[in-house]
């Protein structure tokens, strides 16, 4: 069974800093945190090695912190 991973963002200061991932799987839903102040989640592309405390832009996607 596949699944999607999901970085969680901190988005309160100037960077957008990685603070958990989540992988959700093909027959689950993901709720994104949009609700939350200051959090927000942003799907990680396969094969990415994201870890907490990377950073992330529109721009230049995931990048090591």
């Amino acid at each position: 069974m596949s699944a999607t991973r999901y970085a969680i963002l901190d988005t309160s200061g100037v960077q957008n800093v990685v603070t958990g991932l989540v992988e959700v799987l093909e027959d689950e839903t993901f709720h994104h945190p949009d609700h939350i102040e200051d959090v927000s989640a942003v799907e990680v592309p396969a094969g990415e090695p994201v870890t907490e405390g990377w950073k992330w832009t529109k721009r230049d996607g995931f990048r090591a912190g």
